[in-house]
């Protein structure tokens, strides 16, 4: 990981945004609230200078599903992904590739069921 990127994921510019971010704390993918991840869909040239805009909300799951889509010829996804529309496409092609979905009802049935047993 890069170094500048690195020092700016752990400094109080990154968690000033993380709790201002405008969009409701939900994952734009499967529409759960446990455990989210801010995710990058533009990388400024400056880090420094990342806006609400340049982010959107994810899951664990679904963080980590839509970085194992963009692997090999499929990192071109990175460029294209750059609004939330975007990437939840990404992810639910990629759940369903893996078997891991059929419908986002049954993901959502299924994070309603892990959210009450994590309350």
């Amino acid at each position: 990981m890069n170094p500048e990127y690195e020092a700016y994921m752990c400094s109080e510019e990154w968690k000033g945004l993380k709790s201002r971010h405008p969009d409701p704390r939900k994952c734009v993918a499967c529409e759960t609230t446990y455990n989210l991840h801010l995710h990058h869909m533009i990388y400024p040239k400056d880090i420094w200078k990342t806006q609400p805009h340049h982010c959107c909300w994810l899951c664990e799951g679904c963080h980590d599903c839509f970085h194992r889509a963009c692997v090999g010829e499929r990192a071109k996804y990175l460029a294209w992904a750059t609004d939330a529309g975007r990437v939840r496409m990404i992810v639910r092609a990629q759940r369903k590739e893996e078997g891991d979905f059929q419908s986002a009802a049954d993901v959502l049935a299924t994070m309603r069921i892990h959210q009450r047993s994590y309350r």
